[in-house]
């Protein structure tokens, strides 16, 4: 009798500590269905705030039941294969998800404005992750199952390893610097979207930078390598931290809203690659003072002729290059400019001592060749920096006769016609002179009309006019 009464006793213990769990339970409080054919996929919320979702195939997408804004923890169960674009969207007491291995696509904007969700694993058959995590400000980590043959994560950075491409970096990440891994190869759309890292540093290799990569985000440097070649619409719209920019020599043009809102930029160089700068590329840059352009004048001129969209105190700088003159003993020698874009006309004006003429004149390219300019004494700037080199000697009655512009042995009528049409730049005429220091009659550095005026006289065989040719 004993035995059966401890034996109830203890089952009446039992059924005790059972009881309350069954008593104060999580309820269902809603459930619906949110697959992509129906009732193929259907959800059931507790009122502890988790939603269960399972059935088989895709979910739904747009905008999710007004029931699941109290949702805290999602479970997805295994069967369920796609989330639709926008399917959690705007579910901001989400904390957690549970993803299933048979799920294989996450939709655009699956999971915009879930602020604080903190961490994704994203399972091994998922291929397909669209731009899905907007403005989930508390996402510090996207952990990829390591048997996903697509996707990886490189310390919680979303990393597509088929297209080498950087698909997404938290926007919870509280890291200042970043440097883009070697194995990438191009910046995702919006990969950067909201982010607050402030300095970025893309290697060597990268090509491409999305539309939006860096929309919104909080950085002040970021460092683009010369390999990129494509820049996407509105990869640094609303930057208002970033205030400078190297655009690298090769990209062909800046897109539309490239810049726009970047309210703290103050300066930009942009390569003479770029023919062409989009609409609102650079909108409400208000503090912009410089841009440092990579080409001259006229190129700026018929490129951009048409774009008025720069703050109008924005300067313009176009791409200038050093002269430098060296000139040797018995004369001294000087380049019409200092410093000069390419294309630009550079002369050089030497001036001997007395009893000295120029021996050699020459402009040397920085890594190139010296090319002698002694009869011409001008060039075409290059687009590098030029040395020129100007070096005298003694003349003697062997090295040219004063007026014998032609070289041909006699100061002649012809010799006056050649210097008169040089004077005037007629075309051509400036390479029928053989030797510009005999056009220089009264030795004063220069060919001007006095030497014509003098040349003249000597012809017409005024008196005291001789004194000038040997």
């Amino acid at each position: 009798m004993m035995k059966k009464i401890a034996a109830l006793l203890l089952s009446a213990v039992m059924i005790a500590g059972i009881l309350p769990a069954v008593a104060f339970g999580a309820d269902i409080i809603a459930r619906g269905e949110c697959g992509a054919e129906g009732d193929n996929v259907t959800w059931t919320l507790d009122d502890e705030g988790t939603l269960t979702i399972s059935g088989t195939g895709a979910m739904k997408g747009g905008m999710p039941p007004q029931d699941w804004q109290s949702v805290k923890t999602v479970v997805i169960k295994n069967g369920v294969t796609s989330i639709g674009d926008g399917a959690f969207w705007g579910c901001e007491n989400m904390t957690s998800v549970e993803l299933p291995d048979s799920m294989t696509s996450i939709g655009d904007a699956a999971f915009y404005i879930c602020h604080n969700l903190t961490s994704v694993i994203i399972p091994k058959n998922v291929t397909n992750i669209e731009v899905s995590f907007y403005y989930c400000w508390g996402l510090t980590e996207v952990n990829v199952d390591p048997e996903n043959p697509v996707y990886t994560s490189a310390d919680g950075v979303l990393i597509n390893k088929n297209k080498a491409e950087l698909k997404y970096y938290p926007e919870g990440k509280t890291d200042k610097n970043y440097t883009v891994p070697d194995s990438v190869k191009s910046i995702g759309d919006g990969a950067f979207y909201r982010s607050k890292v402030t300095n970025v540093k893309i290697p060597e290799g990268v090509t491409s930078i999305g539309d939006s990569a860096f929309f919104l985000s909080s950085i002040e440097s970021i460092e683009i390598p010369n390999s990129v070649t494509d820049i996407g619409k509105g990869a640094f719209t609303a930057c208002n931290n970033l205030k400078s920019i190297s655009i690298p020599y090769g990209v062909e043009s800046i897109k539309e809203y490239t810049f726009e809102g970047c309210s703290s930029l103050e300066s930009v160089e942009i390569p003479q690659t770029i023919t062409e700068i989009g609409e609102a590329a650079f909108s409400g840059c208000t503090s912009l003072k410089d841009i440092y352009y990579g080409g001259t004048q006229d190129q700026w001129n018929e490129y951009f002729s048409g774009f008025n969209g720069l703050p109008e105190s924005t300067e313009i700088h176009f791409n200038e290059f050093t002269i430098t003159v060296n000139s040797g003993a018995n004369g001294t020698a000087e380049a019409s400019a200092e410093t000069a874009e390419a294309g630009a006309t550079i002369t050089v004006t030497a001036t001997p001592d007395n009893g000295y003429m120029v021996d050699e004149m020459t402009y040397t390219p920085e890594g190139g060749s010296a090319e002698d300019i002694k009869t011409n004494r001008s060039f075409i700037m290059p687009e590098a920096n030029v040395t020129i080199e100007v070096t005298f000697k003694e003349k003697t009655a062997y090295d040219y006769k004063n007026g014998d512009i032609n070289d041909d042995g006699d100061v002649t009528q012809t010799d006056k016609l050649i210097l008169s049409r040089y004077l005037a730049k007629w075309d051509g005429y400036k390479n029928k002179i053989k030797n510009l220091d005999a056009a220089d009659i009264n030795g004063d550095g220069d060919v001007t009309q006095t030497d014509k005026l003098i040349l003249s006289r000597y012809l017409a065989k005024w008196t005291g006019y001789d004194k000038y040719f040997n």
